[in-house]
């Protein structure tokens, strides 16, 4: 088994600029595949997980191309089959977010089930849930989710008995195409929601989040042309932030949107953890080019 050997006793210091969210960019690289114009995604974490998710469109015609070190170009417009191959889109349960645009473009869309290296199909009633609601016809066999829209798909109301970030992802790209007015109630108030909720608005949708757990969409059939940041990494700023307090540091992490680390600072405010490193260290916010995050050890 690999191993990573630390040295402690040095202060962290310094000037850091996090990746992009590979939860965020996942889901996005598969919402532009409504557009059959170029969609351009910078902050794009090149990792395996996003070779991958790029490796289940193009196995269905959609153009991927890196134009830069971390900046991806995407269009639809090439898409041929409404059938991720199985042998692809099994190995990923990302793949079936490609639900909504092949829906969109096709009327119909087969989406392999979902199987983990152990071989096993793991369920995702959630989803199903979600197409039957919209009015979605779908239909199952030993390898595929076969979806059908015969035109009576419409607006609905979507009420999850559980949270779940994913659900939700799929419930917008579900709904940001078909008439009427759709609500998900329950829904995730994730940072990287927020990101989809963003980049799908910027792309032609109209989506919006009247409350907090709440997310009202109004279908549209026109995707443009756009160019978006993926948000940043919310671990990454974490793991960074708390080394630097623990090894009583002074560092500055580039790119964070303040609602990201929202969570993380006010778990050192509100528990005693505080009370013991108060004195130690401040957290504060500066704009310059970008938002920054700078933890400062006295």
């Amino acid at each position: 088994m690999p191993r990573i050997f630390i040295e402690g006793g040095t202060p962290l210091m310094g000037t850091v600029s996090v990746s992009g969210a590979k939860n965020s960019a996942s889901k996005l690289i598969y919402a532009s595949m409504f557009s059959n114009e170029d969609v351009v995604l910078n902050n794009v974490p090149r990792i395996k997980t996003i070779m991958d998710d790029i490796d289940v469109i193009q196995s269905i015609g959609g153009r991927a191309e890196w134009i830069d070190t971390n900046s991806l170009s995407l269009n639809g417009s090439q898409i041929n089959t409404y059938e991720v191959p199985v042998e692809i889109g099994s190995k990923y349960r990302t793949s079936s977010l490609l639900a909504g645009p092949l829906l969109f473009r096709f009327g119909k869309a087969f989406i392999p089930k979902y199987k983990s290296p152990d071989d096993k199909v793991r369920p995702i009633n959630r989803f199903i849930d979600t197409w039957n609601s919209l009015g979605f016809q779908v239909q199952e066999d030993e390898d595929y989710l076969k979806l059908f829209n015969d035109g009576s798909a419409k607006g609905s109301t979507i009420n999850f008995k559980v949270t779940s970030h994913t659900a939700t992802d799929n419930a917008i790209l579900s709904s940001v195409f078909i008439p009427g007015e759709t609500i998900i109630s329950r829904a995730s108030d994730e940072p990287e929601v927020e990101d989809l909720i963003n980049f799908l608005n910027g792309l032609g949708g109209f989506v919006e989040k009247p409350e907090s757990g709440k997310i009202k969409i109004t279908g549209t059939n026109i995707f443009k042309e756009t160019s978006y940041d993926v948000c940043s990494d919310k671990s990454e700023i974490a793991t960074f932030a708390a080394l630097a307090v623990l090894t009583k540091g002074n560092i500055s992490i580039k790119n964070v949107k303040r609602d990201l680390v929202l969570q993380f600072i006010n778990f050192f405010v509100q528990t005693k953890l505080n009370e013991e490193l108060h004195k130690l260290y401040t957290i504060f916010f500066r704009i310059e080019q970008k938002l920054c995050i700078f933890i400062h050890i006295n």
